[in-house]
């Protein structure tokens, strides 16, 4: 926890951010120049403020990496328990590949979201391999993974948006083919929690 992330995206942005979301800093303390000033003004701050707040709590910017780690953790135990994929498999297939050694040292936000991303794009997966209509778990599941990526990066709110409808359209279909009564009103009910 003692070194520190040379990396452009963390001292330009991901610190400066995650400084004023926890209240270490303000605006007098770092003057942003405008465009990054009005980028944090838009900007989705769920990772940025969970990473300040632990970066407070520690003393340490790196305590935020534990973000980074917990989500590819759960990207594992997600594969783990809904396809039977070896945590040892899955693991060591992101360690593979190289530039993710990089954001998981590093203050990047990127791997955070992507992974939790992921699990909403595997929960439609596993939607549409089953053939069946998704317990209540699986949709908790997705709903707070894409909830967390889309609060994460301003790219990832339309593709986690789109994610969503897929799941709310294959869950209904798949309500419909099992002759349950509604599906619309299941459709539009998991359309309001999205």
């Amino acid at each position: 926890l003692g070194t520190v992330d040379p990396y452009w995206d963390t001292l330009q942005y991901h610190w400066p951010y995650a400084a004023r979301a926890a209240g270490m800093c303000d605006r007098d303390c770092f003057a942003m120049f405008g465009e990054l000033e009005e980028r944090y003004s838009g900007f989705p701050m769920l990772y940025h403020r969970a990473f300040g707040w632990l970066w407070r709590l520690s003393g340490t910017p790196a305590a935020g990496h534990v973000l980074t780690i917990a989500a590819v953790v759960a990207l594992c135990a997600y594969m783990r328990r809904r396809f039977a994929v070896p945590l040892a498999w899955s693991w060591l297939a992101v360690l593979a590949i190289p530039l993710l050694h990089i954001h998981l040292s590093a203050s990047y936000a990127d791997l955070f979201a992507n992974s939790l991303l992921t699990i909403g794009i595997l929960v439609l997966v596993g939607i549409l391999h089953a053939r069946s209509a998704p317990t209540r778990g699986e949709l908790a599941i997705a709903l707070v993974a894409l909830g967390l990526a889309a609060g994460t990066k301003l790219q990832l709110i339309a593709v986690a948006a789109l994610v969503w409808v897929a799941i709310v359209v294959a869950a209904s279909q798949m309500r419909r083919r099992a002759g349950a009564r509604h599906p619309w009103r299941y459709a539009v009910l998991l359309a309001l929690l999205g």
